[in-house]
């Protein structure tokens, strides 16, 4: 592993030390960064297209083989899992429709209640507005 120091600062390269690390601490640091936004959307974006957003990619394979890298087990999973999947992402996404239907129904009832029993029999002003506004 080439470590450096410049203008005071240590330089590690990151895949020299991930290289260095035992399976122990490899699987503690692959733990933490699985949950990452940046890294789990970069590594959707080789899933489905191939590359990074960096156009980068990890190991593939080169023709036919019986023995697939990881990112290929990857296309494979979300190939054979996406159809239940999606039915559920499609239920979520439908309930979510219904909850913002039904609240938009009440909200409406609610405006027409209010506007209808506003009480308005306290007088008017001379322009016919009512004084309460």
């Amino acid at each position: 592993m080439d470590v450096k120091i410049e203008n005071g600062s240590l330089i590690i390269h990151v895949g020299e030390l991930f290289d260095a690390m035992d399976e122990h601490d490899k699987a503690e640091i692959v733990e933490y960064l699985a949950c990452e936004d940046d890294i789990i959307r970069h590594v959707m974006a080789q899933v489905f297209d191939g590359w990074t957003e960096n156009i980068n990619h990890g190991e593939v394979s080169v023709g036919h083989t019986t023995n697939p890298t990881e990112l290929e087990k990857a296309r494979l999973a979300v190939c054979e899992k996406a159809e239940p999947t999606l039915r559920r992402e499609l239920k979520r996404m439908q309930r979510i429709a219904e909850r913002a239907h039904d609240n938009a129904a009440r909200y409406s009832n609610w405006a027409f209640h209010l506007y209808h029993t506003w009480p308005t029999h306290h007088g008017t002003h001379p322009d016919g507005w009512h004084k309460f506004f």
